[in-house]
């Protein structure tokens, strides 16, 4: 289980990551002139679509964010719960290591770094400073924290919905309990 949610915790990494290379990034190419002198533009796209097998994802992902010229991608990452809670933390910047070691290893020139880890005991305390924080920009990318709050967090627009990251990797999702997949559903998703 241990490592399943490590993966788990990769596979959530990498679909932040990914949400910025799938569907999202257009390239513009010229493609004629208008009468008046105008080049018009044509919208290309370059989309990463994923196998479900983690390093040709990443390596897919490492070498959209190359092309479009990102070599550093930052993150922080805030937790809260008890003591053993903060291996939560732990797993976001363990998932950012695996990423580089990929990267590294097929010579793409992509970097995550973890920013900044906050983590401390009261879910309540935690939830309150990310709202307070959030709309200003300056709480953590991911915020680990209580199921209970889920539902506020995705009304207010504050999660990634990685239905589809989940899908591709269906394999890992099954080696979790359900009852704990459906927890962190929100309108089935």
């Amino acid at each position: 289980m241990k490592t399943g949610a490590v993966w788990l915790i990769t596979i959530l990494l990498l679909g932040v990551v990914a949400s910025g290379c799938i569907g999202g990034e257009k390239e513009t190419t010229p493609t004629q002139t208008s009468s008046a002198g105008v080049s018009q533009t044509q919208a290309t796209s370059a989309e990463v679509q994923l196998t479900g097998d983690f390093t040709k994802d990443v390596i897919a992902i490492g070498k959209v964010l190359e092309q479009n010229g990102i070599n550093e991608v930052k993150f922080s990452a805030w937790g809260s719960g008890d003591p053993n809670s903060v291996m939560r933390v732990y797993g976001i910047v363990e998932a950012a290591r695996r990423i580089n070691r990929v990267w590294e290893e097929n010579g793409i020139k992509v970097k995550i770094v973890i920013t900044d880890t906050h983590y401390v005991a009261s879910f309540q305390d935690a939830y309150q400073e990310y709202l307070s924080k959030q709309p200003l920009g300056q709480a953590g990318d991911f915020f680990v924290n209580s199921y209970a709050f889920l539902s506020t967090l995705a009304d207010e627009g504050y999660i990634l919905d990685i239905t589809d990251y989940a899908n591709a990797y269906k394999n890992v999702i099954d080696d979790f309990y359900p009852s704990l997949i459906e927890a962190s559903k929100f309108n089935g998703r």
